[in-house]
C-alpha cells in the first residue's frame, strides 16, 4: 500500500517529497465522514433512510451505492463499525429505490439509464475481492447475490443489438466481467471481457494513441471534419483506469501494453498541477478541472502506470491527491472545479463518493517504491505537439502550457471549441489563466449537472472573436498552422465567423495569430466585412483586484499577478454576478475583457506576468 505526499496546487513541487499514504488516508476519512454525515439514518421513511442528501442538487443521488467500496475499506482498516453500517445502508437504500426486475439499477431520479449498474457492480465486486472473507457472512452473501445479479444483467444488456452508449461503458464492462471471472472462476465472464475489448474498444484506439468513442455514434467520426470523438475527463478518469484494471485481472499482457500505449498519449493532457485539460473534450460540459462530474478518478490509472514502470506516475499521484485536498470543502466534500467556493456555490456530493472509490483503490494498490522524482510528461514537454485525430495542438514554452483546439467533436452544434481557439493557458506560478468552455452552455444531463444558486447566465470562458451572434469558436472548418520559432511557438487560425446554432450561418473572414514566449502571450485578430470584438476571459479568484484604464488592465490575486494590454480600449464586462463571471464548467471564475474594432481592423492583445514584456 503506497501513496505519496503531494504538491501545493498549481506549483511544481520539490522532487524530494517523501512517499507517504497519510494524506490520502486522511482525505478518504474526511470524504467518507462527510458522506455519512449526509446520510439519512433515523428516518422512519424506508425510501429515504440510507440515502445521502446533496445540498447542491437538493436530492439523494442514486449512485451512493458506489460508496460501498471506500466505506468498507475504512471499516477494514479502522475497525470502526460506522463505516460498514454506512455501506450497508447505502446499498440497501439503492435496492429499495432503484433496483429493477432485470437486475439493474436506474442511474438516478427520473433517469432510467441502466448503464451505471456497471459501476456499482465493480464497487461491490472489489469489496468482495478484498474483504469478502472478513465481512459478516449474511452481509457477504447478500452482496454477492447482488453482484451476480448485476453481472448477469450486464451480459444481456451489452449484448443487446439495440444497445447505444459511449466508450466508457464498454470499457467498464471489460473490468466488470474480468472481476466477475476473478471472483467466480466462470469462464463465460472472461470470454465476455475479451470479446468486448477486441471487438469494440480496441478498434477505437486512434493512430496517435487516444481512445475515441465519447459521442454518438460511438464508432463514428465528427460530422464536419471526420475527426475522432474524444473526451479527456472520461478517458483518464474512467475508461483507461477500467481497461488497465481489466488487463491485470485477466493477466492479458497484450491488452496491458495497448492500454499503456494509450495512457502515455493521454498523459500529455495532464497539467503540471495534476489537473486534467478537458477544455476541448466532447463531454466538456461536465469538466471539473480534475476530471469529470460522474467519473471515478485517475488514481487507479496512475497505480497501473507505476506498476508498468512509468517513473512519473508517483508525481501524478502526489499532485492529484493534493489537488483533491485543496478543492475539498471545510465540511469534507469535493468541489466540482476551481472556484466553486469563491462563487459561493456548494459542492455536489456525487464528486465525493465517486472519487472516494478511486482513492480507496489507490490505498489498496501494491505500488513499487520510488526513489527521487520524475516530472509529468506535459511538465517536461517543450515546443509543439499535435494530435491529428482531434486537431488539438499542445504548446509549451518556459513556464507556459497552452492548448489550441480546432476540433469539431460535439453532440449538438455549439458544444465544440473549434476555430483554432486558445482553450487552455497555464502558468507554473499563476496556475490556470484561461480555461475555455463551450460556446453555448446547455444541460444534456440535468441530473448530473449543478445549477448556479442565484445566477441564470453561464458565459463562455474561451478567448474568441465575436460579431453579433457569430464567433470563430463555431467555425468547424478552420484552417490552422503551427510552428516553432527561436524560443517561441506560433499558432494561426483562419476561417469564417459562424453562428453556434443549427443554422451555422457564416459571416466575415477572420484570422487569429497567437505567439507564446517565455515572457507571455501575444495575439492579433482581424475580421473582414463587419465590426467585431475580441473577448478575453482571465481566470481569477474572489479576492482578485482588477484595475482597467484605457488600453491596460492590471490583475492581482492570491496567485495571479499579470498585465493585459490591448491596441484599443479594454473594457471589463459587467456580468450578472458583478465584476466577475462564473461557469460550472471547470468551476471557473473569470474577469471578462472585451476590445472592439472596426471592420478590417486589427486587435492586438498581450498577456504577461506583471513586470514582463510583450513577446
Amino acid at each position: 500500500m503506497a501513496v505519496f505526499s503531494a504538491i501545493v496546487a498549481f506549483v511544481v513541487f520539490s522532487a524530494d517529497a517523501a512517499p507517504s499514504d497519510a494524506e490520502a488516508q486522511a482525505l478518504l476519512v474526511k470524504w467518507c465522514d462527510a458522506l455519512i454525515g449526509a446520510q439519512a439514518v433515523d428516518s422512519k421513511n424506508p425510501y429515504t433512510n440510507g440515502g445521502a442528501l446533496c445540498s447542491a442538487c437538493g436530492f439523494q443521488h442514486a449512485r451512493i451505492c458506489d460508496a460501498v467500496y471506500p466505506f468498507t475499506y475504512l471499516w477494514a482498516e479502522t475497525g470502526d463499525e460506522k463505516y460498514l453500517t454506512a455501506a450497508r445502508q447505502a446499498l440497501a437504500w439503492t435496492e429499495r429505490n432503484y433496483a429493477r426486475s432485470d437486475g439493474s439499477y436506474w442511474n438516478d431520479r427520473k433517469t432510467p439509464w441502466k448503464g451505471t449498474t456497471v459501476f456499482c457492480q465493480i464497487a461491490i465486486g472489489k469489496t468482495l475481492l478484498h474483504w469478502g472473507d472478513r465481512l459478516p457472512k449474511p452481509v457477504a452473501d447478500a452482496w454477492r447475490e447482488i453482484f451476480l445479479r448485476q453481472s448477469r444483467f450486464l451480459i444481456s444488456w451489452f449484448n443487446d443489438p439495440k444497445w447505444k452508449g459511449v466508450i466508457n461503458y464498454p470499457s467498464a464492462f471489460c473490468e466488470a466481467m474480468a472481476l466477475a471471472w476473478k471472483l467466480t472462476g466462470d469462464e463465460r465472464y472472461r470470454d465476455e471481457a475479451e470479446k468486448m475489448w477486441k471487438t469494440t474498444v480496441l478498434p477505437l484506439m486512434t493512430e496517435d494513441g487516444l481512445l475515441s468513442g465519447e459521442g454518438q455514434p460511438m464508432r463514428g467520426k465528427t460530422s464536419v471534419r471526420k475527426l475522432s470523438i474524444v473526451d479527456m475527463g472520461y478517458n483518464l478518469e474512467e475508461s483507461l483506469p477500467a481497461l488497465a484494471e481489466a488487463s491485470e485481472f485477466l493477466g492479458d499482457r497484450e491488452m496491458s501494453e495497448k492500454v499503456l500505449e494509450s495512457a502515455r498519449a493521454h498523459m500529455a493532457f495532464i497539467l503540471p498541477d495534476g489537473g486534467i485539460d478537458d477544455s476541448f473534450g466532447s463531454r466538456s460540459v461536465k469538466w471539473t478541472y480534475w476530471g469529470s462530474r460522474t467519473s471515478d478518478g485517475i488514481l487507479p490509472l496512475y497505480a497501473f502506470l507505476a506498476r508498468q514502470g512509468e517513473a512519473y506516475a508517483s508525481q501524478g499521484i502526489r499532485r492529484t491527491v493534493r489537488l483533491y485536498s485543496d478543492l475539498t470543502s471545510a465540511d469534507g466534500f469535493l468541489y466540482g472545479g476551481l472556484r466553486y467556493a469563491d462563487a459561493d456555490e456548494p459542492p455536489c456530493l456525487h464528486h465525493t463518493f465517486a472519487h472516494a472509490k478511486a482513492l480507496a483503490e489507490l490505498l489498496v494498490a501494491d505500488l513499487p517504491s520510488v526513489q527521487g522524482s520524475v516530472p509529468l510528461p506535459r511538465e517536461a514537454q517543450r515546443g509543439l505537439r499535435t494530435f491529428p485525430s482531434i486537431d488539438v495542438t499542445l504548446a509549451s514554452v518556459g513556464p507556459w502550457r497552452a492548448t489550441f483546439s480546432a476540433t469539431d467533436a460535439f453532440p449538438v452544434r455549439g458544444d465544440a471549441l473549434s476555430g483554432g481557439c486558445l482553450s487552455m493557458l497555464w502558468h507554473e506560478e499563476m496556475g490556470p489563466v484561461v480555461c475555455g468552455t463551450m460556446p453555448v452552455y446547455r444541460y444534456p444531463e440535468w441530473v448530473n449537472q449543478q445549477d448556479q444558486r442565484h445566477a441564470e447566465e453561464t458565459l463562455c470562458m474561451t478567448p474568441r472573436i465575436v460579431s453579433g451572434d457569430l464567433t470563430n469558436l463555431a467555425d468547424y472548418e478552420a484552417k490552422v498552422v503551427s510552428r516553432e520559432l527561436d524560443g517561441a511557438v506560433e499558432y494561426e487560425a483562419s476561417g469564417r465567423l459562424t453562428s453556434p446554432d443549427a443554422s451555422a450561418r457564416q459571416g466575415g473572414a477572420y484570422r487569429i495569430r497567437y505567439s507564446l514566449t517565455a515572457a507571455g502571450l501575444s495575439l492579433t485578430a482581424t475580421c473582414e466585412g463587419e465590426p467585431f470584438s475580441f473577448v478575453f476571459p482571465v481566470v481569477v479568484d474572489r479576492l482578485t483586484k482588477v484595475s482597467a484604464n484605457g488600453t491596460t488592465a492590471e490583475l492581482s490575486g492570491s496567485r495571479l499577478k499579470a498585465r493585459l494590454t490591448a491596441s484599443a480600449e479594454l473594457k471589463l464586462v459587467k456580468t450578472e454576478r458583478g465584476q466577475f463571471a462564473f461557469s460550472p464548467i471547470a468551476g471557473v471564475l473569470a474577469a471578462v475583457f472585451e476590445v472592439q474594432a472596426k471592420s478590417g481592423g486589427t486587435i492586438r492583445l498581450d498577456f504577461n506576468p506583471s513586470g514582463g514584456t510583450a513577446p
